[in-house]
């Protein structure tokens, strides 16, 4: 390449100062169209230097490579500037966190910031208040989202106050609790909620009996059924309510598409399919013959903060992360955990996965130490929920709706993203499968 041809080849300008999140975008992508233009200056020049010769196999894999090569600087100028902007809104939120008199804790790492590659769109840090007691204080990402969500979850600590005060007003005896909200408030284009501090035992909790972890399960469900179900929260438009309401319509839709997309990826037969869409479009009425209760709807060790009872102190049962609050039928929570207990099971007797290098269980141990008990959870559940219910038999069929739903959404989220391990994790949710459509009678 001659040296005036290399002066004309335009040059990316990926430093410049920035100012704003829009800036930084824009500097990104004005980087990244520099950086193309240099590319397809670098082909022309490249193609004239082999103008003589007809041969592909030297023009085609030169091209390959230039295009490799330019998509590869594109994702570390992105990544860049995504770093950039995770960066500035770190500091927003410190900034507006200590302009609301809260002391960040320097001590304690954030439980999240902002990671793009973790899909975070929240800063979560312990803090402390002007009395020097410890808070937690979540700051959503300018720009985005968060902010419906950090309203949402903030209405959702309003009505979970107001419901627990209600049940325990009626007598009701609750072990579980939840974070207290303490503040919002707003900063620029930042939304926050602090709430208060809840302490976690991990050592105990590690060393809870299999028997006292199902129990702690069994008494969050329990727990939550407590919680009356306020009628003007059923009665307001979807787009208002403070949580979901899961009836047999989402649950049919949910379904449904589950269902397609595992029959086009020719993960389950036509006829699989057929049967399943027939039974769950004719469960309908009886799922939502049953009433509404509280689920938490993210019910695993890492949500559940424990502290054993002390001299001074009472037993601690906190769930956290109340994002996934929804009304739904009583049978979504019993399956959600009995379905994370069959899997580890089924894993765990899977031969190929126990060759795999163990692979799923270091991944979720933490997630799934309160509902990997070889069954025991399930015997117990079924025991306490199923069995004995006043409506056994259409609780039975439901229940199974219900472990089908969980399921096929977890092949779903498998089976767009498909590798060899997760295919083996969609084989063993097969199995699932097919032993509840048996119960099912399909």
């Amino acid at each position: 390449m001659k040296p005036e041809q290399e002066k004309n080849i335009p040059k990316p300008e990926i430093e410049k100062p920035v100012e704003t999140p829009q800036q930084v975008e824009s500097a990104a992508q004005e980087a990244i169209q520099s950086l193309e233009e240099r590319a397809q200056s670098i082909q022309v020049l490249a193609r004239e230097k082999v103008a003589n010769s007809d041969d592909e196999a030297i023009i085609r894999p030169l091209d390959e490579q230039i295009e490799k090569a330019t998509d590869e600087s594109a994702r570390n100028i992105e990544q860049a500037a995504a770093e950039v902007l995770r960066e500035r809104w770190i500091e927003q939120a410190q900034e507006a966190i200590k302009k609301h008199g809260y002391t960040i804790d320097l001590e304690t790492e954030p439980y999240k910031s902002f990671q793009a590659e973790k899909f975070e769109r929240f800063y979560i840090q312990k803090c402390f208040d002007a009395q020097g007691r410890p808070v937690v204080v979540k700051v959503g990402a300018p720009n985005s989202n968060a902010d419906k969500h950090i309203q949402r979850e903030s209405k959702l600590y309003d009505l979970l106050g107001d419901r627990t005060q209600a049940a325990k007003s009626a007598g009701q005896e609750l072990r579980v609790r939840f974070p207290e909200k303490l503040d919002f408030f707003e900063e620029d284009e930042q939304q926050a909620l602090v709430v208060t501090y809840e302490s976690n035992d991990d050592e105990a909790k590690q060393k809870l009996s299999p028997e006292k972890k199902i129990d702690i399960i069994t008494t969050i469900i329990e727990d939550m059924r407590k919680l009356s179900v306020p009628p003007e929260e059923v009665a307001k438009p979807y787009y208002e309510r403070s949580m979901p309401i899961m009836k047999a319509y989402e649950y049919k839709a949910q379904m449904g598409e589950a269902l397609d997309i595992l029959r086009e990826k020719n993960i389950l037969s036509h006829d699989s399919v057929q049967r399943l869409h027939e039974k769950i479009g004719d469960s309908e009425k009886l799922i939502d013959s049953f009433p509404l209760f509280f689920d938490h709807g993210d019910i695993h060790g890492e949500n559940i903060f424990y502290t054993p009872a002390s001299e001074t102190q009472p037993e601690n049962i906190t769930l956290i992360d109340v994002e996934s609050i929804r009304l739904t039928n009583e049978f979504a929570p019993l399956a959600q955990a009995v379905n994370r207990e069959a899997l580890m099971t089924h894993y765990k007797q899977n031969t190929e996965a126990i060759n795999d290098e163990n692979k799923l269980i270091p991944l979720l141990k933490k997630q799934f130490e309160f509902t990997d008990h070889d069954g025991k959870l399930t015997e117990k559940v079924e025991e306490k929920f199923i069995n004995s219910h006043e409506r056994d038999e259409d609780a039975k069929k439901v229940y199974a709706v219900m472990r089908i739903h969980e399921i096929l959404q977890t092949m779903k989220a498998l089976a767009e993203k498909e590798n060899s391990f997760t295919k083996r994790i969609i084989n063993i949710h097969k199995d699932m499968l097919e032993e509840q459509m048996t119960v099912l009678g399909l």
